[in-house]
C-alpha cells in the first residue's frame, strides 16, 4: 500500500507527460486551431522577411490549391452529404429550403452590388469578374462555425449549403465562361471510369477510404485537368458516390486521416 502511494504520483506524471504531445495536437486538431496558428505565422513572416515568405508561397501554391483543396472539398462533401441524410439536420426537404434560398438571394445581391459599384466607378473591365464577389470564403466560414458549434448540428449545415450552392453556382460560371474549358471526350470516359470503380469498390465492401483516394483520385484528377476544370474539385464526386452507395450509414471518410 505504501509501495503504491509512493510511486503512484511519479507514474502519473511521467503518464501526462508521455500523454501531453497526443493531447496537446488533438486539442489543436479538434478545435481547428491549424488555421489561425498558420494564418498568424503567415503575417509575421510576410511582414518580416516578405521576399521569402513569397517565394516559399509561390513555391507551394500548386500542391495546396490543386491536390491539398481537393481533399478539404471532399470534407465538405461528407458534411453536406451527412447534413441531408436520414437523422441529419437538413434532411427533412423544408429545412434545406431555407439555405438554397439564401445563397440564391445572396448570390444575386452580391452580383447586382458588385455590378452597381463598377458602373459608379466605371470600372466596366472589372465587370466580368462578377462570379468572384458573390463566392463565400467556405474555409474561413466553416472554420468559424466548426469551433462554435459541434461538427453535426443545423448551423454548421445550413451554411455549408449556403456556401457550397453559391460556390459552386460560381464556379461554374467562371469554368464554362473559361477559354480553358473544352469539352474533351476521353476526359469524361476518364471520369466515368473513376466513378465507376468507385462503385465497384463499395461492392466490394471495400470500407476504408485509402483505395478512394489513391485508386479513383487520380483519375478523376486527370480528367478534370484535362478538360480545364480545377482539379481540387476531383475527389468530390468520389466522396459522393461513395457516400451514396452507402446510404444512410456513415462512412466516416475523414475520421481515420
Amino acid at each position: 500500500m505504501n509501495t503504491h502511494s509512493l510511486t503512484s504520483p511519479a507514474t502519473t506524471v511521467l503518464g501526462l507527460d508521455r500523454r501531453a504531445p497526443a493531447r496537446l495536437y488533438r486539442f489543436v486538431v479538434d478545435r481547428f486551431l491549424l488555421l489561425p496558428l498558420g494564418a498568424a505565422i503567415a503575417m509575421v513572416w510576410a511582414n518580416t522577411d516578405g521576399e521569402s515568405y513569397f517565394r516559399m508561397a509561390h513555391a507551394w501554391a500548386w500542391p495546396v490549391n490543386e491536390i491539398g483543396m481537393a481533399f478539404f472539398l471532399a470534407l465538405i462533401a461528407q458534411e453536406v452529404f451527412e447534413a441531408v441524410m436520414p437523422g441529419g439536420a437538413l434532411h427533412v426537404w423544408r429545412h434545406r429550403v431555407l439555405p438554397l434560398a439564401g445563397a440564391a438571394g445572396g448570390f444575386a445581391g452580391a452580383a447586382l452590388t458588385y455590378g452597381a459599384y463598377v458602373s459608379l466607378a466605371h470600372e466596366m473591365p472589372l465587370a466580368q469578374a462578377w462570379p468572384v464577389a458573390c463566392a463565400v470564403d467556405l474555409a474561413a466560414a466553416y472554420y468559424v462555425l466548426r469551433l462554435v458549434y459541434p461538427r453535426r448540428s443545423t448551423p454548421v449545415a445550413f451554411l455549408l449549403v449556403l456556401a457550397v450552392v453559391t460556390d459552386a453556382v460560381a464556379m461554374a460560371v467562371v469554368t464554362l465562361t473559361s477559354p480553358h474549358f473544352t469539352f474533351q471526350p476521353y476526359g469524361s470516359l476518364l471520369l466515368l471510369a473513376a466513378l465507376a470503380l468507385a462503385a465497384g469498390l463499395r461492392r466490394m465492401n471495400v470500407r476504408s477510404f485509402w483505395p478512394y483516394w489513391l485508386g479513383c483520385g487520380p483519375l478523376s484528377w486527370l480528367a478534370m485537368y484535362w478538360m480545364g476544370i480545377h482539379p481540387a474539385l476531383s475527389l468530390v464526386p468520389i466522396a459522393v458516390i461513395a457516400l451514396f452507395l452507402w446510404g444512410a450509414k456513415r462512412l466516416g471518410a475523414f475520421d481515420a486521416l
